[in-house]
């Protein structure tokens, strides 16, 4: 029997041994913590993964399938509506979330009693036996850097996020709030609890001496959404700084501006017609003047 050794037992490690498993390979993973832990919080869960999990064999006993949903501005006012029914018809699957030690739990579910050893770390390739190696290692990959060496480094992408599960004393929906640079999103999971998430545009190497300032207002989210911020609200603007947005548009705002600008020019050429009218019924000694007509131009 062939022999694979996968190195790391986060999410790709186990799908990747799951896999393997599946076709007959004899796999062993090893993951370097003394043992696996819930850590973590949640994780979104889109119909390309849900297929991809039910490809494996995977059984997902604690998914939470969301039913409703949208996203809002900075005041809570309403952006767009997410319609569940439209999306599921549409993708063929639900769009669901889980936390992410259950999702782990359920990845460990379908491999052999023994698969995994923990507390094992890998610092090269010389030591390891196997007709494959899947190096699973995370993002500061090891073993990646000594096969590939030149192969770049992650690049931070600018945004700082701050996530965790709580309680909320009342029900709520899948919400994301938006500001200039930063968003606020609550999703529910399937024991009552939610998982928040909270980031914004940010300078590389920051670190907070407590989290209150930033994350003070986010677990005030819920079915109505706090404002991001506790600035009072700045003038709406056509523009947005984080890369989730950048694909959608802004139309409502960018609408009522553009409706605003046409009234105003409309009244503006009603009342120099006005008084165009005015000026030629008015005496005058001299010989009448023809008034040229009020020309329109749509904008």
């Amino acid at each position: 029997m062939r022999k694979a050794i996968v190195v790391g037992g986060g999410i790709g490690g186990l799908s990747a041994a799951i896999g393997l498993h599946g076709i007959g390979w004899e796999v062993t993973v090893l993951e370097q913590a003394p043992e696996l832990t819930a850590v973590g919080a949640g994780i979104s869960l889109w119909p390309n993964a849900l297929r991809s999990l039910e490809a494996l064999g995977v059984h997902l006993d604690k998914l939470q399938e969301q039913s409703s949903g949208g996203l809002h501005d900075r005041n809570g006012r309403r952006i767009t509506r997410w319609d569940a029914d439209a999306f599921r018809r549409h993708h063929g699957r639900p769009l669901a979330a889980i936390h992410r030690a259950d999702l782990i739990e359920a990845l460990l579910d379908a491999l052999p009693a023994g698969c995994v050893r923990t507390g094992t770390a890998v610092t090269g390739l010389a030591d390891l036996d196997a007709d494959v190696v899947v190096a699973a290692d995370g993002i500061h990959s090891g073993l990646r850097k000594q096969l590939w060496p030149r192969h770049p480094e992650p690049v931070y992408s600018g945004s700082t996020a701050f996530r965790a599960v709580t309680t909320l004393p009342h029900s709520t929906e899948l919400s994301t709030s938006w500001d200039d640079g930063a968003e606020i999103g609550v999703i529910p999971l399937h024991d009552g609890r939610v998982y928040w998430w909270a980031s914004y545009v940010a300078e590389a190497g920051i670190r907070h001496a407590t989290r209150k300032p930033i994350c003070g207002t986010a677990s005030a989210a819920g079915t109505n959404p706090s404002p991001i911020s506790s600035a009072p609200p700045r003038p709406r603007r056509c523009s947005t700084t984080t890369s989730t947005c950048s694909a959608l548009p802004c139309r409502p705002t960018c609408g009522a501006a553009s409706r605003s600008s046409a009234t105003r020019r409309t009244r503006c050429r009603r009342s120099s017609a006005k008084a165009a009218a005015r000026r030629s019924k008015t005496p005058s000694s001299s010989p009448p003047r023809s008034v040229p007509p009020t020309t329109s131009t749509q904008a």
